[in-house]
C-alpha cells in the first residue's frame, strides 16, 4: 500500500479562449467559461527509496472544483462537508480499478480492494437514496485506504522546512546570478517566502461549495434519471427541465 504525505494545495483555473470573431468584450457572449481547479502536492517517501519507481516521490493530484460539487450532489454529501469530500476524492476517485480489468486482478493491492468493494451496492445507481450513496462512497474510500493508498497531511515543520529550503536555494542562485552579471529568471521569484498554512489543504477547504450549484447539479441528475424512466409523466417531467421557470405554477383552465 502506498503511503503519501500532503504537502501543499494551490488554486488555478480553466477557461476557453474567446472566439476569433468575437474579440470585443461587449460582443462576447456570457457563458460559464472559467472554472476553479486545484492542485494537491503529494510526497510518497517509498517511491524515492524504490529504484524501480521512476519518480523522486513527488506527485501532483489535480482536482477540478466541479468534481467536488459533483460529489456533493450525486453522492449525498452536504456542501459543508468539504473536508470529507476532498478526502474521499483523493482516495476513491480514479483510484479503485474497474472490476472488468483483468490486469488489476493480477496486482495484489488492486485485487484486495476489488474484493473489498465487490459486495457493496452500485454507488452510481440513480435510484439509490442519497444517504445510502454517501455511505457506499465512504466505504469505498475506506477500502482504498486499507489496501491501495492513504494520504495524510505532512507535519507543519516538514512543510515549512521544504518552503524554507526552496527559499534558500533561490536566494543562493540569485546571488550567484548577480555575481555573473545575469538576472535570475523571474518565475523563481514567485512565493519565495511562502508560509505553510496550518493544514496543507487550507486553500481548498476555505473555498467552500456553493449550495445553489450543488442543488442545480442534483436537479440535473434527477431530471436525467427521470427522463430514462418510461413510467414518468412526460408533461410533468418537462416542468423540471433546464431553463424552465414559472410553468410549474400553471392553473388548470375551468370547464
Amino acid at each position: 500500500m502506498d503511503v503519501g504525505q500532503i504537502y501543499d494545495s494551490q488554486a488555478s483555473f480553466t477557461y476557453r479562449a474567446t472566439p476569433a470573431d468575437l474579440p470585443h468584450p461587449q460582443l462576447r457572449p456570457a457563458r460559464d467559461d472559467v472554472h476553479p481547479i486545484w492542485g494537491v502536492a503529494l510526497h510518497f517517501p517509498a517511491w524515492r527509496a524504490d529504484p524501480a519507481t521512476p519518480s523522486n516521490g513527488d506527485h501532483w493530484e489535480i482536482i477540478p472544483h466541479a468534481l467536488l460539487e459533483e460529489y456533493a450532489s450525486r453522492f449525498g454529501f452536504d456542501p459543508d462537508e468539504l473536508d470529507t469530500i476532498v478526502d474521499v476524492v483523493l482516495h476513491q476517485h480514479a483510484k479503485i480499478p474497474d472490476a472488468s480489468d483483468a490486469l488489476a486482478w493480477q496486482q495484489p493491492a488492486a485485487a484486495a480492494v476489488l474484493k473489498a468493494v465487490g459486495d457493496l451496492p452500485d454507488h452510481l445507481d440513480p435510484r439509490m437514496p442519497y444517504g445510502e450513496r454517501r455511505e457506499v462512497v465512504l466505504a469505498r474510500a475506506a477500502a482504498a485506504k486499507e489496501h491501495l493508498v492513504v494520504m495524510s497531511p505532512a507535519p507543519l515543520q516538514d512543510r515549512q522546512g521544504a518552503l524554507d529550503w526552496r527559499a534558500a536555494v533561490i536566494t543562493q542562485a540569485a546571488a550567484e546570478a548577480e555575481e555573473s552579471g545575469v538576472a535570475l529568471a523571474p518565475q523563481y521569484e514567485l512565493d519565495v517566502h511562502a508560509v505553510a498554512p496550518e493544514h496543507p489543504l487550507e486553500p481548498i477547504l476555505a473555498a467552500r461549495l456553493d449550495p445553489a450549484r450543488v442543488a442545480a447539479r442534483r436537479a440535473r441528475d434527477e431530471y436525467l434519471a427521470a427522463s430514462a424512466d418510461r413510467s414518468v409523466d412526460r408533461a410533468r417531467l418537462a416542468l423540471t427541465g433546464p431553463r424552465t421557470f414559472g410553468f410549474n405554477r400553471a392553473v388548470p383552465s375551468t370547464a
